[in-house]
């Protein structure tokens, strides 16, 4: 069986979605939070940055309770974000290699629907880690991700339907 080119490029992007989860999606910024205080009392100095992938929500979360403690508040959400990503990501690999091996319908819907619930996390990151005092965030790791995310989905769907190339 040949797969057609639009294939190949679907599961791409799939994979290259999944690879903007090892680039930066946030970064904890200090320097407007009441950690800085807390540092510069130990003479550790008034700025401090950490950033993390996806693949480091947990660590994230981890992390925001000491930075709680501390008087930084809100980012409650961070596990449920790490468990619905986890889904999106096995929806999509799994989705793709199944789309892939088989040729089948089913293997491509799950695959979109991980894009689709991968992009629409990115969209929430992006809205809530850019509003948030005590977070700043670069969002390559969001853009790589809508990107590929948006073009995965458009060859896919163009792959199913062959008369539309």
């Amino acid at each position: 069986m040949s797969v057609s080119l639009q294939s190949i490029i679907s599961v791409a992007c799939a994979a290259l979605a999944i690879f903007s989860a090892f680039m930066p999606w946030a970064t904890m910024d200090a320097t407007t939070s009441a950690v800085s205080n807390a540092a510069s009392l130990f003479g550790v100095g008034a700025s401090f940055q950490k950033s993390y992938t996806l693949a480091q929500f947990s660590q994230l979360s981890s992390d925001w309770g000491s930075y709680r403690s501390m008087g930084v508040s809100g980012g409650e959400w961070f596990m449920a974000f790490f468990v619905i990503w986890l889904v999106a990501l096995f929806l999509i690999a799994g989705g793709a290699a199944y789309y892939l091996a088989k040729r089948s319908a089913g293997g491509k819907r799950y695959m979109l629907v991980g894009l689709v619930v991968y992009a629409v996390l990115a969209i929430v990151c992006m809205m809530l880690l850019g509003s948030s005092r005590d977070f700043t965030s670069d969002f390559t790791g969001e853009l790589v991700c809508l990107f590929a995310c948006a073009a995965g989905i458009v060859f896919a769907i163009i792959a199913g339907n062959p008369q539309r190339a």
